[in-house]
Formats: structure tokens, C-alpha cells, sequence
């Protein structure tokens, strides 16, 4: 198996080429999200019940911007996300200035899995079609 630091040049070498691809076919690439901290990925994992009382004692204690922030950025994440391990990224894709569609990131999604064998795309799971990841010790 794999260390993680393996799985971590793996992932860089594999998302090369997908933006190698990508480009290639006139898309336009903006990296959403690269890297998640531990606290980050907590926050994402939160209820909607939660995620609120989070926000309103960050707004009560003299954090009103956070708290802002944190109720803007609804997450459905995990708390033990590839993202934290740096085996994870969302794309946004552009053609022309304007968001591509689902059939878009299908086709990066469709190269990225042939790349290699643990290679998942979100488009394969409920609502994430911006997740691109690799597979390690189980976390998919």
C-alpha cells in the first residue's frame, strides 16, 4: 500500500494531466478548493442545526464576519476528507466565460478515473461534480 505521501505526488502528477486534458479541449480551469484543514473539514460536516449555532455564537462573541462567512459556505463534506490530506480538489470549468454543464465535467471525470485505477470523481456521488480525488486507505 501506498504511503501517503506517495498517494499525495501520485495525486499532483494525475491532476497535471487532467489539466493538461482540459485545456487541451478549450476549457478553462479555476482551482476551488485544494487543501481543507482539520478545522475546515469539521465545519463542513456540520448539520445545518449546527453549522447555525456555530454562526450565531461567532456573531455574538465580536466575530460577525466569520460568523457570515460560515453561514455563506454550506458545506456537505466529511470530516476525514481527502481534501485534508491533500488527495483532493474542486474545479470550477469555463468555456467562453460561462460554467460549463454537468455533460462538461463528465467528460473530465470520465479521463480523470481512466488516469488510474482509485481515482474518483464526484459526479459519481450525490450532487459533487467539481470533485476530483484519489483513493487512500479506504476514504473515497
Amino acid at each position: 500500500m501506498a504511503t501517503l505521501g506517495q498517494k499525495q505526488e501520485m495525486f499532483s502528477f494525475f491532476l497535471g494531466r487532467l489539466l493538461a486534458f482540459a485545456y487541451s479541449r478549450g476549457y478553462k480551469i479555476r482551482l476551488k478548493e485544494l487543501l481543507r484543514s482539520d478545522e475546515q473539514a469539521i465545519i463542513h460536516a456540520l448539520s445545518p442545526t449546527a453549522r447555525m449555532n456555530l454562526v450565531n455564537v461567532l456573531r455574538n462573541s465580536g466575530y460577525q464576519e466569520l460568523g457570515d462567512a460560515l453561514k455563506n459556505n454550506v458545506g456537505r463534506g466529511i470530516k476525514n476528507s481527502l481534501h485534508t490530506k491533500g488527495l483532493a480538489v474542486d474545479l470550477y470549468i469555463f468555456r467562453d466565460g460561462l460554467e460549463c454543464k454537468f455533460e462538461d465535467y463528465q467528460t473530465l471525470g470520465k479521463f480523470w478515473k481512466e488516469l488510474y485505477t482509485e481515482n474518483r470523481w464526484g459526479g459519481d456521488f450525490p450532487g459533487d461534480i467539481y470533485h476530483f480525488s484519489i483513493e487512500h486507505a479506504g476514504i473515497k
